[in-house]
């Protein structure tokens, strides 16, 4: 299901199963949207940040909050038992390898497995992954993307697996099948892609 907002533009999102929230945010109104299974709205935070990413550590309690800027950050909120977050007071610049030159972060997953971060280098054009490590971020590696757009990425790890502790050489190979969604979830113009990692 797709439910507009007004500001439009939401990039993130993320389903706590342990409370059956789904968090969204976006750009332009720089709120954190929490939802129910229906998409009925339960309620709204400021955020003041224009986010570009979501993504949840359910076992920690731990929302993440991929921030676009000048420089990019990573933001750190706690979840309580009602679903509403508060910031930890935690959060880092994103390490990016490749080239960026702010403004370059779109989507945010995180596998629990691994303990690691996945989003997208707009202007690099690769998927990166980092880790917290001690206090600090660190950029564990990277994939390149096979597209001719990188922008607009969406992550979901249900169906992408990911192995980056296996991983020495920070660099994957990648095989893009392409989505017959009814409808497109991107439409104009550009093509529906699922990138799956081996």
């Amino acid at each position: 299901r797709y439910v507009g907002y007004a500001g439009v533009s939401q990039r993130g999102c993320a389903f706590d199963n342990m409370n059956r929230v789904a968090y969204t945010a976006g750009w332009n109104d720089a709120l954190l949207w929490r939802l129910d299974e229906n998409l009925e709205v339960l309620g709204t935070q400021a955020l003041d940040r224009p986010v570009a990413g979501l993504a949840i550590d359910e076992p920690q309690r731990r929302l993440y909050a991929a921030v676009t800027g000048v420089v990019d950050s990573l933001l750190e909120f706690e979840i309580d038992a009602e679903g509403l977050v508060s910031e930890t007071g935690r959060g880092w610049v994103i390490p990016w390898e490749g080239h960026a030159d702010g403004h370059s972060v779109a989507g945010l997953d995180f596998d629990e497995e691994t303990g690691s971060f996945l989003c997208v280098n707009q202007d690099a054009g690769q998927l990166e992954f980092f880790r917290i490590l001690g206090d600090d971020l660190k950029n564990v590696g990277t994939c390149a993307l096979a597209l001719d757009r990188p922008w607009g990425f969406g992550i979901d790890l249900a169906t992408a697996e990911v192995h980056v502790a296996a991983r020495t050489d920070n660099s994957c190979a990648n095989v893009l099948v392409p989505l017959s969604t009814d409808p497109p979830v991107a439409g104009w113009p550009v093509p529906d892609w699922q990138v799956r990692f081996e």
